[in-house]
């Protein structure tokens, strides 16, 4: 009786560490679900859910925040001219300068060739600094296409800038950016407007 008692404690032993094993590796996955739910699969950065979550967690904070609505001037033209696996290699350029200069705060891929930056425990006129470089960057830089080495001609974006007052839904400050944005944009492109 005794040895069937431990063949069976023992049993259930390795039922439950194998269990436990699964649990773990399932708990792993669903992180990974989750990580990429929140993750543009194209430049690797946050989207939009990911920055709207962020938003959230700074209003609850009562940070300062500041939010920066860019978008790339003239993009069409670079996907009808060189095909979107040039436009990608854009969008991916741009990521990169604006995860650079805008070290330490959060870079979003909003959707199509809109970002935005989450700017928290920072003013307006510090914000406006790192984007204005990422900008002046973006706009130097002299883009080819790998292939055939040919220039895709100037790339540059435009962006709006605002404070986020305090307890003001994401949807408000995001509204006001994007205004900002287009008035950029109306204003010649390549610029960076602020209120």
């Amino acid at each position: 009786i005794t040895r069937t008692m431990l063949a069976r404690v023992q049993a259930a032993e390795s039922q439950l560490e194998s269990a436990t094993r699964e649990a773990s590796d399932l708990r792993e996955k669903l992180e990974e679900a989750r990580d990429n739910a929140r993750r543009d699969p194209l430049t690797g950065l946050p989207n939009r859910r990911a920055f709207e979550e962020a938003f959230a967690d700074a209003t609850g904070k009562n940070e300062a925040i500041c939010i920066a609505v860019c978008d790339i001037d003239k993009f069409k033209l670079v996907n009808d001219g060189f095909g979107h696996a040039g436009g990608d290699r854009v969008l991916k350029a741009i990521a990169d300068v604006l995860v650079d200069q805008c070290s330490d705060r959060l870079v979003a891929r909003y959707g199509g060739e809109e970002f935005v930056v989450l700017f928290t425990g920072l003013d307006l006129a510090s914000a406006q600094e790192m984007l204005d470089s990422a900008r002046q960057i973006v706009g130097r830089k002299r883009y080819r296409l790998r292939e055939t080495d040919a220039p895709l001609g100037e790339v540059t974006f435009s962006a709006g800038l605002t404070a986020a007052g305090p307890g003001e839904p994401v949807s408000e400050a995001f509204v006001r950016a994007d205004a900002l944005l287009y008035a950029a944009k109306a204003d010649g492109r390549n610029c960076l407007k602020i209120g």
